[in-house]
């Protein structure tokens, strides 16, 4: 779980920097509200699976975090949830940094890894 939140801690950050590198330091609350994934396409990114990616990490890391115990069991008790391999999502958490990394040393020259 924690290398989860901090991928998205880094990607959050990582973007952030980026666009204010590429657009100034203009007031950039709306943007920062923006997922990763449009963060990215405003960003130029056409990777279309590395956004699939991103977009899973997103959805992985907000179910985790914001966990409703009670949307996970029906009336009667039973399991109703989506169990999260929490190996295979850190794995997939570690692959986006990455890919992020590489598509913005390729695009723009920058490298932080």
């Amino acid at each position: 779980m924690i290398t989860i939140v901090f991928s998205c801690v880094w990607i959050d950050a990582f973007l952030h920097l980026l666009f204010v590198k590429m657009n100034g330091r203009k007031p950039s609350d709306r943007e920062d509200r923006k997922t990763y994934e449009s963060k990215l396409r405003d960003l130029e990114c056409s990777d279309e699976a590395l956004l699939e990616r991103v977009k899973r990490l997103r959805g992985v890391r907000k179910a985790l975090v914001h966990e409703k115990a009670y949307s996970d069991f029906d009336d009667d008790g039973n399991f109703i949830g989506r169990n999260y391999m929490t190996q295979h999502e850190a794995e997939n958490a570690w692959q986006v940094v990455n890919g992020i990394n590489k598509w913005c040393r390729e695009q723009h020259g920058i490298e932080i890894l």
